[in-house]
C-alpha cells in the first residue's frame, strides 16, 4: 500500500501540485496512508519537486537593513537552493518588492516567491517653536507655528486649529497635527493665555 508524507503547514494550502511554496523554515512531516483516507484533501506529494520559502522577516521599517532569504526546490530527498531571479527591494522607498527565484530541475522550471514590504510607521517629530504666549488682552497673539522632523520625507502637512481671541480673557488653545506622506500624525497643543492689564 502506497504511503506519502504530508507537511502540517500553518499556511492554508490549496491543493497539491509540482510548486506548492510554504512559509516555514524547515518541512513538519508525519506519516499518512492517503488511499485509505478519503477525507485527506490537501497535501504535498512528496515523491514530486517542491519549493518552500526560508522563514524571514518580509516587513521592515524604511531604512532598515533587508536579509533577503532563500527558496529551496526539494527534489529526490535534496534541499536545492534556487536562483535569486530578481530582488528589486530598496529599503530607503516605501513600497512593495517582490522577490522571485527559478531553478531548473530536469529540464522544469521551478519558481518561487517572496513579497516584502518596506512600511514607514514612525510619526513625525514636533517641537513648539518659542512664542510669547501670555498676552494681555485686546493685544495681538503672533503663532510662531511648531517644528518638524521626519525619519523619511521633508513632505509634511501641518493642520492648525485656534480658538484664540484676545478680546476675552481667557485660557486658549491651538493645535497643530502634523503629518507625513505614510499617514502618520503627531499633535502638538499650544496653550495662550489672555490676561486683563
Amino acid at each position: 500500500m502506497k504511503k506519502i508524507l504530508i507537511l502540517i503547514m500553518l499556511l492554508f494550502l490549496s491543493g497539491c501540485d509540482d510548486t506548492t511554496t510554504v512559509d516555514t523554515e524547515e518541512p513538519t512531516t508525519v506519516e499518512v496512508d492517503c488511499e485509505t483516507d478519503p477525507t485527506q484533501e490537501k497535501c504535498i506529494d512528496l515523491n514530486k519537486p517542491y519549493t518552500q520559502l526560508q522563514t524571514g522577516r518580509d516587513t521592515i521599517e524604511v531604512y532598515e537593513f533587508y536579509f533577503n532569504k532563500r527558496c529551496y526546490l526539494y527534489a529526490d530527498g535534496e534541499k536545492i537552493e534556487m536562483n535569486v531571479v530578481s530582488n528589486p527591494v530598496d529599503n530607503e522607498h516605501v513600497g512593495e518588492y517582490l522577490v522571485e527565484y527559478d531553478y531548473i530541475y530536469e529540464n522544469e522550471t521551478y519558481t518561487c516567491q517572496r513579497m516584502v514590504f518596506v512600511i514607514d510607521i514612525i510619526a513625525p517629530s514636533v517641537s513648539l517653536n518659542p512664542g510669547l504666549d501670555t498676552v494681555f488682552i485686546n493685544t495681538e497673539h503672533t503663532d510662531e507655528g511648531v517644528d518638524t522632523t521626519d525619519n523619511y520625507t521633508e513632505e509634511l502637512t501641518i493642520e492648525t486649529v485656534s480658538n484664540v481671541d484676545t478680546s476675552i480673557a481667557g485660557v486658549y488653545q491651538i493645535t497643530y497635527t502634523v503629518t507625513d506622506s505614510s499617514g502618520n500624525s503627531t499633535v502638538m497643543t499650544r496653550v495662550v493665555t489672555v490676561v486683563e492689564e
